[in-house]
């Protein structure tokens, strides 16, 4: 199931949003230039590593990944969730909610994997932090999705709920099953701890982030019934 759009109208440029992808974008994309070992040192140097935690790796794994797949799909969440986010907010409020919730993923995986020596990277964790912050902002969304399977597809709408349940049931298999098996080793990093506190984190910060002269967004906003 790949979102492709929700229904939230931004009425404001989401020039944060727009920003942390491009930087993103450009710090894989000189990932992608490096060799095999480069690309290795890069993950360690700025990954965090619970066995060896360094503070600045609460901000610096949030952009760098390990591959393709966990880079698309983390900037595509980001992108579909992170606008309707920064409209309501602003922009710096946004980004500071991005970055405490990178952070705040990055301390789960420390607590949860203290004597791990392999870095975890990747801005998984602060995009968790949107989504739970997107959907106590608007519970009652929909979600235009993308799924291939003959006869439901291909293009559904969903509710955000509904999304929600399919997105943590994906995150807590790949950090299970997928995770011990045969030619999964590069996911050895990958914790459902970091993403769960920072989903949290983002659910209960978004109160005191989000900006109350922000007029109400209609129907799906939060009205109840």
């Amino acid at each position: 199931m790949i979102p492709l759009r929700d229904v939230i109208p931004s009425r404001t440029f989401p020039a944060v949003t727009v920003s942390l992808i491009g930087l993103n974008a450009v710090m894989f994309v000189y990932q992608q230039s490096l060799a095999a070992g480069a690309l290795s040192a890069v993950a360690y140097r700025y990954g965090v590593t619970p066995a060896a935690f360094e503070w600045w790796s609460l901000v610096t794994a949030s952009f760098v990944h390990e591959g393709w797949l966990p880079f698309g799909v983390n900037m595509l969440m980001l992108w579909l969730f992170g606008e309707s986010l920064e409209d309501r907010t602003g922009r710096a409020r946004f980004l500071a909610l991005y970055l405490i919730c990178g952070a705040l993923a990055a301390l789960g995986h420390e607590w949860t994997h203290s004597a791990s020596g392999r870095p975890t990277v990747g801005a998984s964790g602060a995009v968790a932090g949107i989504l739970g912050a997107y959907f106590v902002m608007y519970p009652r969304s929909r979600i235009l999705t993308f799924v291939p399977v003959p006869g439901v597809g291909p293009l559904i709408e969903v509710t955000a709920v509904a999304f929600l349940g399919v997105w943590l049931f994906v995150q807590l298999l790949s950090s299970t099953v997928l995770m011990t098996a045969a030619g999964f080793a590069m996911l050895e990093g990958f914790s459902f701890a970091a993403c769960a506190a920072a989903f949290i984190g983002g659910a209960l910060l978004i109160p005191v982030f989000r900006r109350a002269e922000r007029v109400r967004v209609d129907w799906w906003h939060d009205r109840a019934g």
